[in-house]
């Protein structure tokens, strides 16, 4: 996760990531041979917002 939130970060520094810009991010997630799509994917989004809470 330290990654992300420097990615996410450095988003936002260099101005892709601004409040009122309509940007889109996205990222791509699938799960390994026998993984629950749907673990992998609440998995991915607590991933994301702890990431966020970080900046």
């Amino acid at each position: 996760m330290p990654k992300l939130t420097e990615y996410l970060r450095a988003l936002m520094e260099f101005g892709y990531l601004t409040e009122g810009c309509n940007r889109m991010l996205a990222f791509e997630i699938k799960p390994a041979p026998g993984e629950s799509s749907k673990a992998i994917i609440a998995q991915a989004k607590r991933t994301l917002r702890q990431a966020w809470q970080r900046i």
